[in-house]
Order: C-alpha cells, then structure tokens, then sequence
C-alpha cells in the first residue's frame, strides 16, 4: 500500500504522464494478488504446504501468470495511446492503438490458451472438485473478459464498457490468484472447540 501511495504521488507530480498512469494500475493487481493469498492463509493450517498438481502443472500456472501480467501491461499501453488516458493536452503513448491493441488480443488467446491448457491436464491428473470450482471461475471470466474487451473496441471505446473492462481485469486476476492458492493445501485452521477436527483435505498429488 506504502508503494502505491509513493507511485500515486509520483503520478501527480509527472503531471498524469501516460507512463506513470500506467505503472499506477499495474500496482493495484499486485495489491489484489497478495490479498487473496493472505485471504487464503487466515482459512489455513500451519502445516508444510501439500501439493495438490504435479509440479509440471505448477510450472504451467507460472507461465500462465507470466502471460497474464503481460496481458495487463499491454492492456494500459493501449489505454495509453488512445482517447482515455487523458484530455486533449495529455502527452500519449506513440504508437498506433490498433497495433497495440493487436498485441493485446494476441496475448489474451495466448492467456485463453494456456488455461485451456491447464484444464486439460487437471482432467488427465484427476484434480479436486475444489480445484475444478476456481478453474471454471477463471475459464468463465476470461471468455467474458475477452468478448467484453472485443466488443469495446468495435464501439469506438465507450467509456462504461472501458470500466467494465478494467473490472474485468482485476476479476481475473483475483481468479487466477484463487487457483493458485489452491493449488496446494496447508490443512484446516487450528480450532480451540474441545470436539476433536476431522480435516476435509484433498488428497496429495503423488504423481502415478
């Protein structure tokens, strides 16, 4: 938050330079990433952390977060080079929007793909049904995001839908935070009542 506050002042004192704007937003998914884990650690045990995918899947949810920070970056340089990043006396982002927007669209199949990706290999290891839950959150959101994403620059960027894009965004970010966390298990939270706790934990991937 400390960070936020700092790059927030930065913004204003660069004159809501495009730059700063765009370094301002992509703070905020960060906050909201480490917010769902630290929400995920309060329902959690203080035993060693289980993983509930193979490691090769771990891997895949890397890459996939890695084309997703990509995907948002891309998202605020094209917010950067058109209509919305300021009146008509903010300095832009130089570079043709439907280049970037070009880019953008090519990352978000890129994001759509590794996910599919992802399912197919939950389906072949066997995941959870919790698992399966935030998967299909993720997948749900995405497809909206993208259709919501397409729709908006064939209309000319109105700017309700460029809100509800950017909503879209951090909605996306929060699914993809919410399969992360699950994608291990560190047991129930320790309880004080004297009846004794029967844990619900998905069973470990041990591979085979």
């Amino acid at each position: 938050f400390v960070l936020q506050a700092v790059v927030g002042g930065i913004t204003v004192l660069a004159g809501l330079a495009w730059w700063t704007v765009s370094l301002h937003f992509l703070v905020s998914p960060l906050l909201v990433w480490l917010a769902v884990l630290v929400l995920r650690a309060v329902d959690e045990g203080d035993a060693p952390a289980r993983p509930l995918i193979p490691q090769a899947l771990r891997w895949l949810l890397v890459a996939q977060t890695g084309v997703l920070i990509a995907l948002l970056i891309a998202g605020t340089l094209v917010t950067a080079a058109g209509p919305h990043s300021g009146d008509a006396r903010t300095p832009r982002l130089q570079v043709p929007v439907s280049t970037l927007a070009q880019l953008h669209a090519d990352l978000m199949f890129t994001f759509l793909g590794s996910v599919a990706a992802f399912g197919f290999a939950l389906r072949i290891t066997g995941a959870s049904k919790p698992l399966w839950r935030r998967y299909f959150w993720l997948v749900g959101l995405v497809v909206a995001q993208g259709a919501l994403g397409i729709t908006q620059y064939f209309l000319g960027v109105p700017e309700v839908l460029v809100s509800l894009h950017v909503l879209g965004a951090i909605c996306v970010v929060i699914a993809t935070a919410t399969l992360w966390a699950a994608s291990r298990d560190r047991g129930e939270r320790p309880t004080t009542s004297a009846q004794p706790v029967v844990e619900d934990r998905a069973p470990e991937y041990t591979g085979g």
